[in-house]
């Protein structure tokens, strides 16, 4: 099983062209992965043109009468940004390869947009459901109802029928932060940095060299939260609206066997406290340059072994996660 680990922005601080975006998207289309998590922000709040509040202009060509290209901006909301370059790139890539099995899921960020900005955050969903009114002055969003993300309409790229099943869709909503279980391999994940704001207030010395995010991500595990810290930092650039009367819901349920903490810190891959793999992907962009983001590559469990468990009847069996992963950090 192969699975893409990455972090937003996906888009540099200069434009919104979106490009780092469709390159990890044509790597998609080449290694068909199992499953893409791709965490927020999508939207990004902090990127140069609409950390000032003004509205998001997006930028088209239009034939004129001598047939010379004439670029036309045009103002649009947060979520027909969206739509036009998150889910329009999606729905591309199944229909173009419509059998294509690889499984997307989407986590909002606090530095999102279109999202909460509230810790911890719901999924992301349509800022008008089922009421907004579709504006086609705009080629790039020629159909998109304002206020609506267009995710629907990946489910049905390449002719295909929106499955009943909700397990077989394409794309997964899920929450910021979240465990899930992608076959026998249970993974935790949120998109706030909360690596780097632990490590404002932790004091060390001496440490040996690579042993202190480890230390950091252990925290995690030993405190079964997602966010295990109170009150959280007030450092300009990691302030964080966090609802302690919702602390049950950025608690870990399980202990994960996979932790995926994308932080600015140093990107790494390491065994921690109780098996459990830690991964920092990095993220996709950074500034005005590339990336990284983590491959997974998950080796089945061996056959003895579950003939082993299933011969003793034990109801649970040790899936020893870090003992058949590998985990590539590659720059983007």
């Amino acid at each position: 099983m192969k699975v893409y680990a990455v972090a937003g922005p996906y888009t540099t601080n200069q434009d919104l062209n979106y490009a780092p975006l469709t390159d990890l998207i044509l790597l998609v289309l080449e290694e068909k992965p199992d499953v893409v998590i791709m965490m927020g922000p999508f939207v990004d709040m902090r990127q140069q043109l609409l950390k000032d509040g003004d509205e998001v202009k997006l930028e088209y060509e239009q034939d004129g009468d001598e047939d010379v290209g004439e670029v036309i901006r045009r103002y649009v909301s947060y979520e027909t940004l969206f739509a036009a370059k998150i889910s329009q790139v999606l729905e591309d890539l199944y229909t173009e390869v419509p059998d294509l099995k690889t499984k997307f899921i989407l986590v909002p960020s606090l530095d999102d947009a279109i999202a909460e900005p509230v810790y911890p955050q719901p999924p992301l969903e349509d800022s008008l459901p089922n009421c907004g009114k579709v504006i086609r002055s705009i080629p790039e969003t020629q159909e998109i109802p304002f206020g609506s993300l267009c995710l629907d309409a990946i489910e049905t790229a390449g002719g295909r029928k929106v499955p009943k099943n909700k397990a077989n869709r394409r794309v997964h909503l899920v929450s910021n932060p979240s465990t899930i279980q992608v076959n026998e391999v249970t993974i935790g994940f949120t998109s706030t940095d909360a690596l780097l704001h632990l490590s404002s207030g932790e004091i060390n010395h001496k440490l040996q060299p690579g042993t202190r995010i480890c230390r950091l991500a252990e925290h995690f595990i030993q405190q079964q939260s997602y966010y295990p810290m109170f009150p959280p930092p007030s450092l300009p650039g990691m302030e964080v609206n966090l609802d302690v009367n919702k602390r049950t819901e950025y608690s870990m349920p399980v202990q994960p066997d996979i932790l995926l903490l994308p932080s600015k810190l140093a990107c790494l891959s390491k065994d921690i406290a109780g098996g459990t793999v830690f991964v920092n992907p990095g993220h996709l962009v950074k500034g005005s340059m590339g990336g990284s983001f983590a491959v997974m590559d998950i080796h089945p469990m061996k056959m003895e072994k579950i003939e082993v468990s299933s011969s003793e009847n034990d109801e649970e069996i040790e899936t020893d996660v870090k003992d058949r992963i590998r985990v590539e950090i590659r720059r983007i």
